[in-house]
């Protein structure tokens, strides 16, 4: 009796053993599976069986399995890859069939019009996904492999370590255990990393690489290849940057006539342009809307700063013509509130904006300035920190853990520099030249050794910020608190009184035709060009002749003429009505009639010589100004 439950425990062991047994083996002889290298990428596939020796033309059961170098990336049952369309309730794509596009790279095929492909050559895996348009994420599972685990991670990347390596994969979005793509990121990344080691600005004072020299030489190449290479480019790929910079440095190389003139009507006439490009092409008037939608939808955003008490509105690379243009009282919130907030954490962007914007203050608006320099040490402090030294000795910029955008980059190189001069710090001045010199040289070098000149222009203002030929603001003045600006591309120009009169004293090429928006400027009685008496004129941008526009109620003077010499002298009036009414009405036209000819468009070869007009037809309202 005693041995009864021993023998029915054995009998009932076996008759397991073999119901499980043959469970595994019909489930092996419906199902196969497939395993594959593609460098160091291991593939597994499930199929279910068939006569048909050829895996890839088996079914396929809706899953997958890639590994290697400490992850796997998959999708089961279980855990399916998750695709999730705009308006719609997620869904799981179905695995219908895969190709070999080379010895170390594969392709998935899915329904919905997804596809994975995957690449495991040299030590970076590469994972490129192609998705519905309206996708809003396909999330895919992952997990890491035996000796690996996750030791840092945060929504871009994740750091993933074993005793003998680390490496790091970054995606569009990330958590803890899947992969997120989207319709606009759609790229996985996971290579090999390198702990940053520390860094400081001291640790590269004396550096050859960050000497004044090599700036200059590397930043003469950049300025030449957008003069050598533009035209190179076709008219359709034109942008207003590009063009903008290559007009500029032509004008520095003395060709300032023949680069206009080579700039495509499809360009100057289409709907490319903005503000930017008004100081070199005849549509000042019809530009400046676009100067005027820029101002309110940053003046929003100041407000929407002010109001949630965050600093996102330094990251604007125009923010500071923005504040430029304002009164003392009306910039001083926006620039008191990096000093007031609770926690003052700027990310990378918010810190290089904030002391860049305090660089251009300081020159024209010191008392402005000032209201930033609670933060700025701790904001040069943030970007020390977002810098590293490659192996060759080369400094660049991080952003969220990433290399930042060349613009960010430059911008942070200028502040670095202007910065440093300001509080004569050379270490300070070094890191930006550095920084500025190793941004150079990599577009210097990108597609194969040949300039990528669209982004040198994006970085011209910053490289290349002693050419006053680019358009830029310039506050020329004051009047009762209100900055007196110019959007121009003069070499110089200066706002000075003398009696009842504001005389404008500007520089550019001789020859050529300048045109300016001139704001802040308070209405006045009359306006003198060449020593001659002008009246405004809406058709002005229409005749090939000096001109202006003035509108009083946002006091703006739009005003073009040809340079009869080097620097040309430009006189507003502002006398009374009684000293008006008393004095003698000169004759004041659009241009000077050396021969009295009718005005004539600029298709009209007289039309240098348009009617001359009274001044009492179209004089402006006159204003009192304190002189």
């Amino acid at each position: 009796m005693a041995h009864n439950p021993v023998r029915k425990f054995i009998m009932l062991t076996l008759i397991y053993g073999i119901t499980i047994f043959g469970i595994f083996m019909l489930q092996f002889r419906n199902e196969s599976s497939f395993s594959k290298l593609f460098g160091f990428l291991q593939l597994r596939l499930s199929y279910t069986n068939s006569e048909n020796t050829d895996a890839r033309n088996r079914t396929l059961k809706n899953g997958f399995y890639i590994s290697g170098k400490g992850i796997t990336v998959f999708s089961n049952e279980s855990s399916p890859m998750t695709l999730q369309i705009t308006g719609k309730e997620p869904i799981v794509p179905v695995l219908q069939n895969w190709e070999e596009t080379g010895s170390d790279s594969f392709t998935l095929f899915f329904s919905d019009n997804v596809s994975l492909f995957f690449n495991g050559s040299g030590e970076n895996t590469i994972l490129k996904a192609e998705l519905p348009a309206k996708t809003v994420s396909l999330s895919i599972p992952y997990k890491t492999t035996e000796s690996y685990s996750v030791t840092d991670i945060n929504q871009f990347r994740a750091i993933i370590k074993s005793k003998r390596e680390a490496r790091i994969l970054q995606a569009t979005s990330l958590t803890a255990d899947h992969i997120k793509l989207s319709a606009s990121g759609f790229f996985v990344l996971f290579a090999p990393y390198e702990e940053t080691r520390a860094f400081s600005f001291a640790s590269i004072a004396g550096s050859d690489k960050a000497s004044a020299e090599r700036l200059r030489k590397l930043t003469e190449k950049a300025r030449l290849a957008i003069f050598n290479d533009f035209a190179a480019d076709s008219p359709e790929s034109l942008n207003e940057s590009l063009v903008s910079a290559f007009i500029a440095e032509s004008a520095v190389q003395g060709t300032y006539h023949t680069a206009v003139n080579s700039v495509p009507a499809s360009f100057k006439e289409g709907a490319k342009r903005t503000y930017l490009s008004a100081p070199y092409f005849n549509t000042l008037v019809k530009m400046n809307q676009t100067l005027v939608m820029e101002r309110e939808n940053i003046l929003y955003r100041i407000k929407y700063s002010l109001e949630k008490k965050n600093l996102d509105v330094f990251e604007l690379d125009r923010l500071s013509p923005v504040l430029l243009r304002l009164r003392t009282a009306e910039a001083a919130p926006i620039l008191s509130l990096p000093a007031s907030v609770e926690q003052f954490a700027p990310n990378t962007a918010q810190a290089a904006g904030i002391l860049d914007l305090y660089t251009i203050l300081y020159r024209t608006q010191p008392a402005n300035a000032a209201l930033l320099e609670p933060v700025l040490e701790t904001c040069v402090s943030i970007l020390e920190t977002s810098c590293a030294l490659t192996e060759s000795g080369d400094l660049y910029l991080k952003d969220k853990d990433v290399p930042a955008n060349p613009v960010l980059t430059a911008k942070t190189a200028r502040a670095l520099q202007r910065y440093g001069e300001i509080v004569k710090d050379g270490t300070i001045q070094a890191a930006g030249r550095l920084l500025t010199a190793s941004l150079i040289q990599e577009q210097l070098q990108q597609s194969g050794g040949t300039a990528d000149i669209k982004t040198l222009a994006d970085l011209y203002p910053y490289i290349a910020g002693d050419n006053a030929f680019y358009p830029h603001i310039k506050v020329i003045g004051f009047e009762n608190g209100s900055p007196v600006w110019a959007w121009t591309a003069a070499q110089n120009i200066t706002y000075a009184k003398e009696n009842s009169t504001v005389v404008l004293k500007t520089s550019f090429m001789q020859e050529e035709s300048h045109y300016m928006i001139l704001g802040g400027i308070e209405p006045f009685t009359s306006i003198e060009i060449y020593g001659l008496q002008y009246r405004t004129d809406p058709r002005f941008e229409t005749y090939n002749s000096s001109g202006y526009v003035y509108n009083a109620e946002s006091k703006t003077l739009f005003l073009k003429f040809r340079h009869k010499s080097a620097t040309e002298i430009v006189r507003l009036g502002y006398s009374s009505r009684i000293e008006d009414s008393l004095s003698t009405q000169s004759p004041a036209q659009t241009e000077p009639a050396e021969n009295g000819a009718e005005q004539k468009t600029s298709d009209s070869p007289e039309a240098e010589n348009p009617k001359p007009v009274p001044v009492s037809e179209t004089s402006a309202a006159p204003a009192y100004i304190s002189f």
